[in-house]
């Protein structure tokens, strides 16, 4: 009987340097935010139902945060000037920068550069949608919070977010998928449909809860996807697509604060002060320290943007499922280790749609990047050797005509 190998069945993509170094950074940031949570004072507590008071400020701030990203913009994009001058008149030695720029942006001559009238309605359109979606899910996740008598744990749906961004990619990407996507797809499916039941028969179940993230997904997958399509086909970079958030969301936002900072509202939910949010009563009622909490939070909140199209730039737009799942698993080991057992048992079958781990049974690995490469390189040795075979031909063909 033959000796049975792994290898022959699984293998594994090694996660390169750059997306590591993504993960440490959202882990970090998901520390940063969760860190306050479980340390429990009562500053950190004020502040936090201060956050709760005024959520309009927060999310304000945390879009006018994004603006600050035109800053590296513009000096790296100054840099890249100088030193692309400096390169046509003598060959010089590239700096960092310009290094730093390139791993970041990409080259005019790799997109066009140019948005029609059709992209920028696009993009002002994705700026508008991510805006709505964030104040939808402040406010109804609130309502339910209150609503909800237990705790919900089917507050994620990741096989609804593949099937959402595999649509998309579909659309504005051109993404082809192959047996792997669709068995990955799959297994995800029917573990979610198992786990949610036994969730339903503990009576946890919020089909409410589902509705929500449902809506959220469908919004802000528009956004990922549309922004890796201006990055990878516009010459749009990491920076322009943080910013952009920014310079048209805060002045909607603005607009908005301005406007129902003057209308009473009676609802215990969402009216803690009277208002749904009021500008004027934020800056009597928040000392310094809190105000200074509002700042980092907001440039929390644009560093974690950042961290996301940095991953929509760099990998496949499936990369960010396994981003969002890590902090999952972060956020429910304190609260419902049980739930981030599901969670890692998951991450196994998103990896399998990312690439990361390779099945190479049934033929369920043909078409991955890892077998076209095999292909492309037996192709190039098999032309070779074809070159090589026909050129001796023809030098023997020579020399038979010279005798």
């Amino acid at each position: 009987m033959a000796n049975f190998n792994i290898k022959d069945y699984v293998s594994f993509n090694c996660l390169d340097c750059k997306f590591v170094l993504i993960m440490l950074a959202l882990i970090a940031l998901e520390i940063i935010d969760l860190l306050p949570e479980y340390l429990g004072s009562e500053f950190l507590n004020k502040i936090y139902d201060s956050f709760y008071d005024y959520r309009i400020m927060n999310l304000f701030l945390s879009y006018l945060a994004h603006i600050l990203f035109i800053i590296p913009d513009y000096f790296l994009n100054k840099k890249l000037k100088e030193e692309t001058n400096e390169n046509n008149s003598s060959k010089k030695t590239v700096s960092i920068s310009y290094l730093t720029f390139k791993y970041i942006c990409k080259e005019p001559e790799e997109g066009n550069g140019n948005l029609t009238s059709q992209d920028i309605s696009l993009t002002i359109l994705a700026c508008i949608i991510d805006l709505f979606v964030e104040c939808f899910y402040i406010f109804v996740d609130d309502y339910l919070c209150e609503k909800e008598e237990e705790e919900s744990y089917n507050d994620v749906f990741y096989f609804f977010q593949i099937i959402i961004l595999s649509f998309y990619a579909k659309y504005f990407l051109n993404q082809k998928f192959y047996k792997y996507h669709y068995f990955s797809e799959a297994l995800l499916i029917l573990f979610e449909i198992i786990r949610n039941i036994f969730i339903i028969i503990d009576g946890n179940f919020s089909f409410s809860r589902l509705l929500v993230e449902l809506f959220y997904m469908l919004g802000k997958s528009y956004v990922y996807v549309y922004f890796k399509f201006l990055m990878e086909n516009k010459y749009i970079s990491v920076y322009n697509c943080c910013y952009l958030l920014g310079i048209i969301n805060a002045p909607i936002l603005f607009i908005i604060y301005l406007i129902i900072s003057f209308i009473p509202c009676s609802s215990e939910i969402f009216c803690s002060i009277g208002y749904i949010d009021n500008f004027i009563e934020f800056f009597k009622n928040i000392d310094f320290p809190t105000f200074v909490a509002y700042i980092l939070n907001a440039i929390t909140f644009a560093l974690y943007t950042f961290v996301i199209n940095l991953t929509i730039k760099n990998y496949p737009i499936f990369h960010l499922i396994i981003l969002f799942q890590i902090t999952e698993i972060m956020s429910s080991l304190f609260s419902s280790p049980l739930d981030s057992v599901f969670f890692i048992i998951e991450i196994i079958f998103i990896c399998i749609f990312a690439e990361i781990i390779i099945l190479k049974f049934c033929n369920l690995n043909g078409n991955n990047k890892e077998d076209i490469n095999k292909r492309a390189l037996s192709d190039d040795k098999g032309e070779d050797i074809y070159d090589r075979l026909n050129s001796d031909e023809k030098n023997k063909n020579k020399e038979s005509e010279e005798v």
